[in-house]
Parts: C-alpha cells; structure tokens; sequence
C-alpha cells in the first residue's frame, strides 16, 4: 500500500514529465519533503520548493490560513505536536500556514489562524 506521501510525490513526478524510479523518489523526496523519509510515520511539511510545485503542479485546493499574530518561535516540539492533527501536505511561516485539507483548513479558520487555541482544544477532544 502507497502512503499518501509517496503517492503525492508520484503524481507530481509525473506532472513533470520525470520518470518515477526510486531515485528520483529519493531525489525529489528531499527537494519537496522537510522531512525526506518515505517510510512509516512522517512529516507532512513541504520546503519552499514543495509548496511552490505542489500550488503550481498538482490541481488541489491550497488554503492559506493567516495568524493573528506572528509566530514567535517554529520549534521541533511545536511541528511535531502539530503534526498529530494535519494529516495532509502543509507549508508553515511564521505568518501562516497552507494546507491542502479542506477540513484542517475549515477547523483553522474557526480558530482564527490561533494553531495553540487549535492544539488545546484538539487535545481536551481527545482526551474524552
């Protein structure tokens, strides 16, 4: 079974006309992907490069959800938090974030782009 990551690297390989062998994977992987590893649990997260091909490449809706005010601090522990709740390709600043999920987008929104009011409440519904 092809994870959603590998898919979408796949389907953008392909867009571009690049043949997908597992180099290329590996080589696009880390031009596309923070965190480049293709196997089990992984980062979401898109570098600049990613997110440049994946608005311009691939047709799926990007949701671009501003702060209310700038991110002091983009720390490990904060991404991978964050990353228990956004189960789709992502772009992060310290002024916004985009994802491609409808659902995380809409979610983001009622929250007012606030991603620790999103955490919070997102915990204490887990917790019941």
């Amino acid at each position: 079974m092809t994870d959603q990551k590998t898919l979408l690297t796949k389907i953008l390989l392909e867009k571009l006309g690049i043949e997908v062998t597992e180099k290329n994977l590996k080589n696009w992987y880390a031009l596309w992907w923070v965190n480049p590893r293709p196997k089990g649990l992984h980062s979401m997260r898109l570098t600049e490069r990613g997110i440049e091909d994946f608005e311009e490449k691939i047709d799926l809706k990007c949701y671009k959800i501003l702060f209310p005010k700038p991110l002091e601090n983009i720390t490990n522990k904060f991404i991978l938090d964050l990353e228990k709740y956004i189960d789709g390709p992502y772009y992060i600043t310290r002024t916004y974030i985009k994802v491609f999920t409808e659902k995380i987008a809409i979610q983001l929104i009622l929250f007012g782009g606030d991603l620790q009011r999103y955490q919070i409440a997102k915990i204490k519904s887990n917790k019941k």
